[in-house]
């Protein structure tokens, strides 16, 4: 089954996933910057706090995960680490101090779909490199 998904499938499911991370994303960054600013964190500003989520959301989650997604099927080591932090960006917002009722599962659905995309690219990686090459 990997197999096949990796084989004939890998663009088409590596773009739909890319596509929802994306927009769980962005959805999840616009329901952080409507929300007041959270508080909690002691030391920390938390307008500073709402800012960077906002960023990595925007620069990691959406930008660079579309381009991963739609980027070319060789780099899949690169897409892999793109889809992880995209997970890792999107996991820091679930945060108990951050997170909102909607947020929190549109958040959730981004990480699994993030981690998905990130085990898709290793069989797919792995059959790229044992494939003979055609000249």
């Amino acid at each position: 089954m990997i197999a096949q998904l990796t084989g004939e499938h890998y663009r088409t499911v590596s773009r739909n996933l890319g596509v929802l991370v994306a927009a769980c994303s962005a959805f999840s960054a616009v329901l952080i910057g409507t929300a007041p600013a959270p508080g909690g964190f002691g030391v920390l500003d938390p307008g500073a706090v709402k800012a960077t989520m906002l960023i990595l959301l925007g620069a990691v989650g959406v930008i660079l995960t579309v381009a991963a997604a739609f980027g070319p099927k060789k780099l899949f080591a690169v897409k892999a680490a793109v889809f992880e932090v995209a997970a890792i960006a999107n996991a820091a917002v679930l945060s108990p101090l951050l997170v909102l009722p909607i947020q929190g599962a549109t958040s959730l659905l981004a990480v699994l779909a993030a981690m998905g995309l990130a085990i898709i690219n290793v069989p797919a990686f792995h059959s790229a490199s044992t494939r003979p090459q055609q000249k």
